[in-house]
């Protein structure tokens, strides 16, 4: 099976992102950070954005079914599409911190942070996948903690399926070292940013000194073949492709 996540920067490349999709059929499930379905987003950092991205995605994976979750009314959100063929046991969504619409000074600091999942059964074996797009901090991907309460949370709700194959992705806007990271490792999660020596998850439009903000997570009994991150200027982070069994 083949899941990719990317932070698709509110789709200001919508054609670059769907030339993208259109050439990558194969892969089974999508995960994106930074989506629209018909937004009213004012803040500054969104201009040229597409605030009907959402549908925009539907169109074009026609063959998988959507599941949009928002941190704020009319605002961004997280995305998952996912194959209609699968047997998905179950889907949620979770606030992992503060809550939907605590926004009220349109300052991206104030959202609410929600994770994602989709359980499902391939070749009898129960998976979780998780989508997630960490709390946003001026001061940088410094440790804070409201971070590492953050990841406590998403533990928390990791720790509903102890049975289920876990793999954990998206943007956590951290970077290797963090403690709000390493939290997941010391759970027992592999971080494959780490095991295949990622350098950085950042295309060359952004410009800033960190290159790093992306991770994806396994439990040891996901059978990971392949991890990669792939080239592509859509967006100015890189889509991370797992190929797992």
């Amino acid at each position: 099976m083949r899941l990719l996540y990317w932070n698709i920067q509110g789709g200001i490349n919508t054609k670059g992102i769907l030339d993208f999709l259109s050439r990558n059929k194969e892969i089974d499930v999508f995960c994106f950070q930074e989506v629209f379905d018909n937004g009213k987003c004012s803040r500054d950092v969104f201009d040229g954005s597409n605030m009907n991205l959402f549908c925009d995605l539907k169109n074009e994976l026609k063959k998988y079914d959507g599941y949009f979750s928002e941190h704020q009314t009319d605002e961004e959100g997280i995305a998952i599409f996912f194959r209609k063929e699968f047997k998905i046991m179950e889907t949620g969504n979770v606030f992992v911190h503060r809550y939907k619409n605590s926004m009220l000074h349109n300052n991206g600091e104030e959202f609410g942070r929600n994770l994602q999942y989709v359980r499902f059964n391939s070749l009898n074996k129960n998976y979780l996948v998780l989508n997630f797009h960490g709390l946003w901090d001026k001061r940088g991907k410094i440790d804070t903690e409201e971070r590492i309460i953050q990841s406590e949370n998403i533990l928390n709700v990791l720790k509903r399926f102890p049975d289920d194959r876990i793999i954990l992705g998206g943007d956590f806007n951290l970077v290797p070292e963090n403690k709000s990271l390493k939290i997941f490792e010391e759970f027992g999660l592999i971080n494959l940013i780490l095991k295949f020596g990622v350098t950085s998850t950042r295309s060359k439009k952004y410009t800033k000194e960190v290159k790093f903000a992306d991770y994806v997570f396994t439990s040891s009994d996901v059978h990971f073949l392949k991890f990669k991150v792939l080239e592509n200027e859509s967006s100015d982070h890189l889509p991370l492709l797992l190929e797992f069994k």
